[in-house]
């Protein structure tokens, strides 16, 4: 100032963070009110250049008048668009066109919500839950002009906010470089500072900034909150090495011997010219980033976010996609995963192995059509793989696909596609040539002993039948020869027509059995249903083993209540089968024993039960006792064809009822047959 100049002053207080600051405002020359102000906002832009939080301000008019790289950063959204200024109508329409907005049922309505802050007094928080698992933090801030300033903050990952406090600040600062009256530039820097202050307070980041005197001139409620410090405290303008010693007294610094050197480098802040970070690990597993940004004026801006949780998350992520990469590379399974975009992300050896592919092609994450070329001369444009390639490159009805493929070599491929949440699909091809092959051989076993039994049983058929004839002829004759009128015979003509007689009629029992189970197992086989009583038909099959019961010494005892009545089934077909129970019994039973003959009518069912006390059967042999031709002598004399129990089964079975059989070695054997009323009572019917 010139000797004897004299200049008037208009002197204004204006609140800062804590307390009061004076501005000196030359009225006569504003140049210098605009110069001052330009400082003030060079430091809040290197300020807001620091932070991760989108900002974007929208007038009265409601089109875009200021937005800094983060907002196009995290909404990735061309500069060439908001640069032209857009309404807040076309910028939302957008990013829903893009799928990263909220999925609202109602979009209008959901829009026009939001709509509120031009109308509100207040900021309003809102919690952005967005496709892809992310989750954004939106603060509606009104301003003076009828505007609004919008805050995103990414809180799934937090990210640079200190570039975005520089974006702010200098959106102020060219407002206010815009103005020219010293007054509406006042007025403009108190509107400026309390949104500054607003803003910052609503900023997950604490901050904390400290003048060239290194005492605190500002702070937010983040910072208050993370170092859980007093207001009053605080309030008081404390120096940076008071909140220091405040803080490593608490025990909320990091642990270090030498805490004069550590405190002395951390004050390298004010003398430096570019912002650095540091990582503090605090006691209690806590782990704080901390940002200094020096300003033009000497002071420090401190930023401060806790990372504990994020890095947890990502030590956590790396654990498991490391886990997730060694369970891949050791699957025996082909697996692949392809983006939305059709190409590779990700691959294991036995993709690469299994359909012939080098590291070096596989490295420039290939187009599916690409990896489709390499491998036609493997698959040759079978429909399997087809199927697969439009599920990849599909945009919409992207549905799981199954399949399996058979490449030129031979091997059989069993392929299928799962979709994943971000627009990849995963492919897995399991290599199921040796199940396929076990698969054809034991199908065509399978068919080979249907076919050879069915020969024979053919076979069999055939045979009885041819057999059966002549057998009838030799029965007739030999009955012929009996008769008296024919001529006498000697004492040993008749002993031997008798054995005749015996062994004929036993053999065409013998061929009448397997006949009838050749029937029943062609189907051929009907029933003659009719009333059966159930008395007469138990003495009838006992009279048909009665020489046996002599010629062994064995005593029947026949249990059935006198009123047990009749039942609808075939009577022959009936009778045939107790009269096998009862021989198989009496074969097996030894001298001078009891064989039981019991019947029991249920409510649903008619019972017969035969129980020997023979030498019993192992559990072994119980399941084969049923089968044709299975014969077991078990220590007895007894022996037969193996076709009575089979035909019980058969002739039981036919009538819809079932056959069980219990035996203890040394105990005896029951045999049960269990005959369905309602079942024969239908069949009868029909």
């Amino acid at each position: 100032m010139v000797a004897g100049e004299r200049r008037s002053f208009d002197v204004t207080s204006v609140p800062a963070a804590r307390g009061s600051a004076g501005i000196a405002i030359d009225v006569t020359e504003a140049e210098l009110m605009r110069g001052e102000l330009k400082r003030m906002m060079d430091a809040h832009r290197r300020t807001l250049d620091q932070l991760a939080t989108g900002v974007a301000i929208f007038g009265s008019d409601r089109r875009l008048s200021f937005y800094n790289a983060a907002y196009r950063s995290l909404w990735d959204l061309e500069a060439a668009f908001l640069d032209q200024g857009p309404t807040d109508s076309a910028v939302l329409d957008r990013l829903r066109a893009a799928r990263k907005l909220p999925d609202e049922q109602d979009f209008r309505q959901w829009k026009n919500a939001l709509y509120d802050a031009y109308r509100a007094v207040e900021a309003k928080e809102h919690m952005w839950h967005l496709p892809h698992g992310r989750t954004m933090r939106v603060v509606t801030t009104p301003n003076s002009e009828g505007g609004v300033i919008y805050l995103f903050d990414d809180v799934t990952e937090r990210l640079d906010l200190e570039r975005r406090y520089d974006a702010l600040i200098r959106v102020q600062s060219e407002t206010l470089d815009n103005l020219t009256e010293a007054v509406v530039m006042r007025g403009e820097l108190k509107r400026m500072m309390d949104a500054h202050r607003r803003t910052l307070d609503q900023l997950a980041t604490g901050v904390a900034i400290f003048g060239s005197d290194r005492r605190l001139s500002f702070y937010n409620a983040a910072y208050r909150s993370l170092w859980d410090l007093e207001a009053a405290f605080l309030d008081q303008g404390p120096t940076d090495s008071a909140v220091l010693d405040r803080l490593r007294a608490a025990r909320k610094l990091p642990d270090e011997q030498d805490f004069r050197q550590w405190k002395n480098a951390l004050y390298d802040a004010y003398r430096a010219v570019e912002a650095k970070e540091h990582m503090w690990h605090l006691p209690h597993g806590r782990t704080m980033r901390v940002v200094t940004t020096p300003n033009s004026e000497g002071g420090v801006i401190y930023l401060f976010d806790d990372v504990t949780e994020r890095l947890d998350l990502e030590r956590r992520y790396d654990a498991l996609i490391r886990v997730q990469s060694e369970t891949l590379d050791n699957l025996t399974e082909a697996v692949a995963v392809f983006g939305s975009d059709g190409r590779l992300r990700l691959h294991n050896p036995a993709f690469a192995r299994m359909w012939r592919l080098s590291p070096e092609m596989l490295s420039g994450r290939p187009h599916i059509e690409s990896i489709s070329d390499w491998t036609r001369p493997l698959h040759g444009e079978h429909p399997v793989w087809q199927k697969l390639r439009a599920t990849i490159t599909a945009i919409d009805n992207r549905e799981p696909a199954l399949g399996r493929l058979e490449r030129r070599h031979g091997t059989v491929l069993d392929c299928a596609t799962m979709p994943l949440h971000d627009g990849a699909t995963l492919v897995a091809f399991e290599d199921v040539t040796d199940t396929v092959n076990v698969e054809r051989a034991l199908r065509e076993r399978n068919e080979a002993l249907k076919a050879a039994d069915k020969l024979k049983t053919d076979f069999v058929h055939h045979v009885s039948y041819e057999l059966r004839s002549p057998l009838t002829n030799i029965i007739g004759f030999a009955d012929f020869l009996g008769d008296p009128v024919t001529g006498p015979l000697t004492g040993k003509q008749r002993e031997y027509l008798s054995y005749i007689t015996v062994s004929t009629n036993a053999l065409l029992a013998i061929i009448n059995n397997i006949l009838d189970l050749a029937s029943i197992d062609a189907g051929a086989m009907t029933l003659n249903l009719g009333a059966v009583d159930i008395r007469k038909t138990m003495e009838a099959a006992a009279e048909g083993v009665q020489d046996r019961l002599v010629k062994s010494g064995i005593t029947l005892e026949i249990h059935a209540p006198p009123e047990i009545g009749s039942f609808v089934a075939d009577e022959r077909r009936v009778r045939q089968s107790l009269f096998n129970l009862l021989a198989n019994a009496v074969g097996f039973s030894p001298a001078g024993e009891i064989v039981t003959f019991a019947a029991q009518r249920r409510r649903d069912a008619l019972v017969f039960s035969v129980t020997d006390r023979g030498p019993g059967i192992p559990a072994d042999v119980q399941n084969k006792v049923f089968d044709w031709f299975e014969t077991h002598s078990l220590g007895s004399h007894h022996r037969g064809t193996g076709l009575g129990l089979s035909l019980v089964r058969s002739f039981v079975e036919l009538h819809g009822g079932s056959v069980t059989l219990e035996s203890t070695v040394g105990r005896g054997t029951t045999v049960t047959c269990v005959f369905p009323l309602a079942q024969t009572a239908e069949q009868s019917a029909a």
